[in-house]
């Protein structure tokens, strides 16, 4: 997202406006630690995401607000396998609200609980040459 922001690529699209269920990295990874220390996990189906899912649209103006640039333009995406289309979405048409509740039951607590303070405290530094 943050990569399609920065090169102007992105669109806000009110007809459809999808939930991101986003993790970091860093996240994901003592997620799986944690999952492959425990037998009893075995053949159990885990989400690995933050607390906090979140409409793509907020996603894209909060970087427009922290980055200080105007937000995307609204439209509609053009979609591979769709007449004329020249793009395609890398998630697909998904559009839930995924909870991780059952893998915080086991005391995992990310690091980076929602989109805001993964991008701030960790993605966004990282791109700081790009970003000036």
């Amino acid at each position: 997202m943050l990569k399609k922001f920065l090169k102007s690529e992105a669109i806000l699209d009110p007809d459809n406006d999808r939930f991101v269920n986003a993790i970091h990295r860093d996240d994901a990874a003592i997620a799986i630690q944690l999952l492959s220390a425990r037998s009893e996990s075995a053949g159990q189906v885990y989400n690995v995401i933050d607390n906090e899912p979140i409409l793509q649209s907020e996603c894209y103006r909060w970087l427009a607000a922290k980055l200080n640039r105007p937000p995307p333009p609204v439209g509609r995406p053009v979609l591979s396998g769709v007449e004329g289309s020249t793009s395609k979405r890398k998630r697909g048409d998904s559009n839930k609200r995924v909870t991780n509740a059952k893998l915080r039951a086991l005391g995992w607590t990310p690091r980076y609980p929602n989109f805001a303070s993964g991008m701030e405290n960790s993605v966004l530094p990282s791109f700081a040459r790009e970003l000036a």
